[in-house]
């Protein structure tokens, strides 16, 4: 880290990029360097400046750090956060080197730059500001390598997960290069994830006669790009959760060399209870009643359900016991839960006639306050 006054590293730093600083009451000013607007040739390096200035009252301790958006940006930076101790009218600056692989692939690369000083200044922070790396073909003088590269599209990571929706499908183009100089063929396999969660396809391909048959594998010829679909369908009863699949690409040319990257998805939860209490015993002279609540779990999360009898009369004649206070559901399950109905006031039971009516409910309720259809019950013993 170099530390220096604000002015005298404005009279000397030469930043091509803009200046971004706050206005009005905000305490932090952020200035970047060229911030990868200027292309950068594969196997080089690239050098990010990011000054950071205190005009608050009080002292603070700044984190400026890389959130990676394209995947392997992070991989490239050897130290990717840091962390400012700055009194009040002080600025410094922190370095960030970016260490660009030589068989990296054209194109841009996309990253955050985060300031942060969530214990001194949280209500004005974090602030964050979006930043590029464009690569180009590596330059004659770096010795280019002949094995082949590939990456992803859409890209994902820890922080930025591809969200899929009960019935919603992710595609994932993997493009493939082949840098070498025969012609080589490629496949893709997928682990960590049901096979019956996803589809490989590979471009089709002709025979004679102009017919077209489809292909299992990626063939490329010396300098050749190609795409790979890779199509994510969890089942219906996925579970909420994240899954972090492997991929890795085979090559028909080079056997022995591993080529993985990771697929970042998330399953959102879905809650959805089904209740229902059902009548097994409900006409009684001197044994109990007897009842179920069957709580069926048709999301893909674990339930846990709290139980309460209440007697809805304003004479109450009855005791309730419930097998258990607490019901827990897992995803696509049913449990039942038995509830017994003793008449406890023998006297009170009528001589003649159709019988005395007991009027009671189940009350069901969510400790995590998630959602429940019907969360009262009715229930009639007579």
């Amino acid at each position: 880290m170099l530390s220096k006054h604000l002015d005298s590293h404005i009279a000397d730093a030469k930043v091509s990029s803009s200046i971004l600083h706050s206005t009005g009451a905000k305490p932090l000013f952020v200035i970047l360097s060229a911030s990868g607007k200027d292309a950068v040739p594969a196997g080089s390096t690239f050098v990010l400046s990011v000054t950071v200035g205190n005009k608050g009252k009080q002292s603070a301790v700044i984190e400026v750090y890389i959130e990676e958006v394209s995947s392997g940006v992070r991989s490239w930076c050897n130290s990717g956060r840091e962390y400012l101790a700055l009194g009040s009218e002080q600025s410094e600056e922190v370095v960030f080197k970016f260490d660009l692989p030589v068989d990296t692939l054209p194109g841009t690369y996309s990253y955050i730059v985060v300031v942060d000083a969530h214990e001194h200044y949280p209500e004005d922070t974090p602030i964050r500001y979006e930043q590029y790396i464009q690569v180009l073909p590596a330059t004659n003088d770096i010795v280019s390598s002949s094995e082949p590269t590939f990456i992803l599209q859409p890209v994902t990571s820890s922080t930025n997960q591809a969200v899929i929706q009960q019935g919603g499908t992710l595609t994932v183009q993997v493009l493939v290069q082949n840098r070498g100089d025969r012609v080589d063929r490629f496949r893709l396999v997928c682990s960590d994830l049901p096979k019956t969660w996803f589809t490989i396809t590979y471009p089709q391909g002709f025979q004679g006669a102009g017919l077209i048959f489809q292909s299992d594998s990626l063939n490329l010829n010396p300098g050749e790009c190609g795409v790979i679909m890779l199509v994510i369908t969890p089942s219906m009863d996925a579970l909420s959760g994240k899954y972090v699949p492997t991929l890795r690409l085979y090559s028909e040319n080079y056997p022995n060399l591993i080529m993985l990257d990771l697929v970042y998805l998330q399953v959102p939860p879905r809650h959805l209870l089904q209740t229902e209490l059902r009548s097994i015993i409900n006409r009684v002279r001197t044994k109990p009643g007897l009842f179920q609540l069957q709580l069926t779990n048709y999301g893909n999360t674990r339930r846990q359900i709290s139980l309460q009898v209440k007697n809805l009369d304003e004479l109450e004649i009855c005791s309730y016991t419930l097998e258990q206070f607490q019901g827990f559901v897992q995803p696509q399950e049913t449990v039942g839960i038995n509830l017994k109905v003793h008449p406890q006031k023998w006297w009170r039971r009528p001589l003649i006639g159709g019988g005395r009516i007991v009027n009671f409910c189940v009350d069901l309720e969510d400790p995590q306050q998630l959602p429940i259809p019907n969360n009262s019950l009715p229930g009639v013993l007579v």
